[in-house]
C-alpha cells in the first residue's frame, strides 16, 4: 500500500479519527493509571484506526464502503478526491505525422514553412484506460488499439489544483509495444497530466509526452481525451 493523497489531507484523515477513538476510550474507560497503560491505549487506538481505514477505504471494488459514502455524499468528490474507478475510453492525438514531415523535409533538404507543419493533421488513435482506485492507492492499465501497446504507471499522484478546484492525475508510465515499427521502441517511458473537472465528472483530458526513440528525435507528444463508460 502507498499513499497518493496530499500530506495535509492524510494528516486530517488520520489525526481526527484517532482523536475521536482516543477520547471515546477515555470517556468510557477513564484515564490510564501509568505510562505503560497509556502506551497500550495509544497502540490499541492506532491499531483500531488502521483496521477501520483499511476496511473503509482500502478497496477499489464497487462494494467498498468509501465508494458508497462518496455516492451518497457526492461533495466528497470535490473536497477530498474524486472516485475515478472505471473503464475510460477515448482518443489520443499524436504529433507523430508532424515529426514525420519534418524528417522528410530534412532528408530532401527542401525549405519548408511553419504553416506546412501546422496544417499536417494529428494522428488520432483509440485508447482505453482501466483505473483502479482506493483511498490509499491508484493504478491503471491503458491500451492503444492501433498498435496493441499497453501502459502501466511507474509513479502516480492525484493532486488538487486550488486555483481551479479541479483535480489533476499526474503520472509517469511505462509502455510496451508487442510489434514495434523501426521508428518505435518495444519499451519506453512517458508522462501525462490529465485534468478531472469536478463539474464534468466523467471526463479526463490533458497532454502527454514520451521518451520513445528520443536519440533520433522521434519522441512524440499529444493530447489524451477519455470519458468514463456508464
Amino acid at each position: 500500500m502507498y499513499f497518493y493523497l496530499p500530506l495535509k489531507m492524510l494528516i486530517n484523515i488520520v489525526v481526527w479519527p484517532f482523536m475521536l477513538i482516543f477520547l471515546t476510550y477515555l470517556y468510557f474507560l477513564g484515564v490510564p493509571d501509568n505510562a505503560l497503560q497509556g502506551f497500550r491505549v495509544i497502540s490499541g487506538c492506532s491499531l483500531l484506526l488502521f483496521v477501520l481505514l483499511l476496511a473503509i477505504g482500502g478497496s477499489s471494488a464497487p462494494w467498498a464502503p468509501w465508494r458508497f459514502i462518496w455516492k451518497i455524499v457526492p461533495i466528497l468528490n470535490k473536497v477530498v478526491v474524486p472516485d475515478l474507478n472505471g473503464n475510460w475510453v477515448g482518443t489520443t492525438s499524436s504529433n507523430w505525422p508532424r515529426i514525420k514531415v519534418l524528417n522528410e523535409f530534412a532528408e530532401s533538404k527542401e525549405k519548408m514553412k511553419l504553416d506546412e507543419i501546422e496544417e499536417t493533421q494529428l494522428q488520432i488513435d483509440e485508447v482505453e484506460m482501466k483505473i483502479k482506485q482506493s483511498l490509499f492507492k491508484i493504478t491503471f492499465e491503458s491500451n492503444l488499439k492501433r498498435t496493441g501497446s499497453s501502459s502501466h504507471p511507474i509513479s502516480i499522484n492525484l493532486n488538487k489544483n486550488h486555483q481551479t478546484d479541479n483535480f489533476q492525475l499526474v503520472y509517469v508510465y511505462n509502455q510496451t509495444t508487442p510489434l514495434p515499427l523501426k521508428t518505435d521502441e518495444s519499451d519506453h517511458a512517458g508522462a501525462a497530466i490529465l485534468t478531472f473537472n469536478t463539474d464534468v465528472p466523467n471526463k479526463l483530458d490533458g497532454p502527454y509526452w514520451t521518451k520513445r526513440s528520443w536519440q533520433q528525435g522521434l519522441n512524440t507528444a499529444g493530447m489524451i481525451n477519455i470519458e468514463r463508460k456508464k
